[in-house]
């Protein structure tokens, strides 16, 4: 029997942390927040492997992007704050909703 790719073993890891509940998660950096919301603007599931997912907090709010703030970009009654899933699920991106559920969302 052959051995286990590292990356596989790894993923591995993070569903049994993420079913046992043992995940020690830290809060994203400012270009993670931006990258998160860029990927998802951009419908990049690139973005959004399990290991990376574990690693930081999802359920934090962070700023809505610039793009969506201004006046006149039809978001009227919108909230200033978003979480990622939150985000994802406003822009229809169904996949990457599912992602961000399975890494802990």
């Amino acid at each position: 029997m052959g051995r286990e790719r590292l990356a596989a073993r790894q993923r591995r890891q993070c569903y049994l942390a993420l079913r046992a509940g043992t995940l020690e998660r830290r809060e994203p950096t400012p270009a993670e927040v931006v990258g998160l919301f860029r990927a998802i603007d951009k419908k990049d599931l690139n973005g959004f492997g399990v290991r990376f997912l574990t690693e930081i907090e999802l359920d934090g709010l962070h700023p809505l992007p610039a793009s969506h703030t201004k006046p006149g970009s039809f978001n009227v009654g919108f909230e200033r704050r978003v979480t990622a899933l939150t985000y994802a699920s406003w822009r229809r991106r169904h996949n990457i909703v599912k992602h961000l559920l399975v890494g802990g969302a």
